[in-house]
């Protein structure tokens, strides 16, 4: 899901498709919680913390 909003998708559905295990089942809410609007340095931080939690 994040690395899908670092390129650039910003439909609620579409990430929330990457829903796993108990977040499934509150797709709705879920869709919710991603409305909204990133700015740059929002996506330059969640890239960088994708890259750091894949390292470790």
């Amino acid at each position: 899901m994040l690395e899908a909003i670092i390129k650039g998708e910003r439909d609620t559905s579409v990430l929330a498709d990457f829903a796993l295990k108990k977040l499934k089942a509150k797709k709705e809410q879920l869709k919710l919680a991603l409305e909204g609007r990133l700015e740059a340095h929002q996506l330059h931080m969640i890239e960088k913390q994708l890259a750091h939690w894949q390292k470790v």
